[in-house]
């Protein structure tokens, strides 16, 4: 079997864990925004520029008990393409040729994607690939075992290392290395090592709080910062920038944030092990809001 790319291994790799169809539709509540809608169904509140393309909605104004269409399988097949572009991009040589039109057709997908064009955004994402992947012009090669009791193995041939993810942990895998995943469980790790010469942690993907969020000023330990696991990661280093800035490292996909004073904050997180560090996640924002306290002081009656 072989592929231009190693992403549509994902897809392949994760089907053995799901046991139903996902929702085709979700009902709004009560007191529900769009972006809360998004953040319930869909698990980031940003999405809600999805389902307002996707519905031809004119606002984010949804009357309660309305039931919106939700994505199909091709948004997650555009999400795996995005995020090797990402990857790709940030990895690249500032003064490496196609770079600049790698980030502008990655800019494309963006957008795409958030008009819900989930198969254009993929083919976006998948041209940035190429242009600043050293190897783009060998096909990647690989198989794909399925035995009777679920399992799944696979085996990469040749060309770019394949991503395999199930049950959000990703890992790659290089030519030569074979992987196992059981219904349930993440991947197995390689059977061979990975090559020294080549990163073997991707970028964590920041899950919570989502990009914009807006807090009132927060006590220790209030807020937590959360992001998926990666394969072969031991611990994380946490970057903050704002009014505040620390670094943390945690043993956990997630961190909780010491006092915050009020301003806009930017984070990003790091994987690594005893070897390696991965290239920084995409960067996230909040806001922590001043919360001035108001006297109100009424008539007396006294004289």
């Amino acid at each position: 079997m072989s592929a231009l790319l190693p992403i549509a291994l994902l897809w392949l790799g994760a089907a053995p864990a799901v046991e139903e169809a996902p929702p085709t539709e979700v009902v709004v509540q009560p007191g529900e925004t769009l972006a809360a809608v998004a953040r319930r169904a869909l698990g980031d509140a940003e999405s809600a520029h999805e389902l307002r393309a996707l519905n031809s909605l004119a606002g984010d104004k949804v009357a309660p008990g309305t039931a919106l269409k939700l994505p199909g399988p091709d948004r997650a097949l555009a999400l795996s393409a995005l995020a090797a572009a990402r990857n790709a991009v940030d990895q690249a040589d500032s003064s490496a040729a196609n770079r600049q039109e790698a980030a502008s057709r990655l800019k494309e997908a963006e957008a795409l994607f958030k008009s819900a064009r989930y198969r254009e955004a993929a083919k976006a994402a998948d041209g940035a690939w190429q242009l600043v992947s050293a190897s783009a012009r060998e096909p990647t090669r690989f198989a794909v075992k399925v035995e009777e009791n679920g399992k799944t193995e696979v085996k990469a041939n040749s060309g770019q290392p394949v991503r395999v993810e199930a049950e959000g942990v990703a890992t790659p895998v290089y030519a030569g290395q074979t992987v196992k995943i059981e219904k349930g469980r993440p991947p197995s790790s390689p059977s061979s090592a990975t090559p020294p010469s080549k990163k073997s942690l991707f970028s964590p993907v920041p899950m919570e709080p989502p990009d914009g969020t807006r807090l009132k000023e927060i006590d220790a330990g209030t807020l937590i910062l959360t992001w998926k696991p990666v394969k072969g990661a031991t611990s994380y280093v946490v970057q903050l920038a704002g009014p505040k800035s620390a670094t943390l490292e945690v043993d956990k996909p997630q961190a909780a944030l010491p006092p915050l004073a009020p301003g806009k904050y930017q984070w990003t997180v790091q994987a690594a092990n005893q070897t390696e560090k991965s290239n920084p996640s995409r960067r996230r924002s909040f806001e922590v809001l001043d919360q001035a306290v108001k006297l109100e002081v009424g008539k007396s009656s006294w004289k």
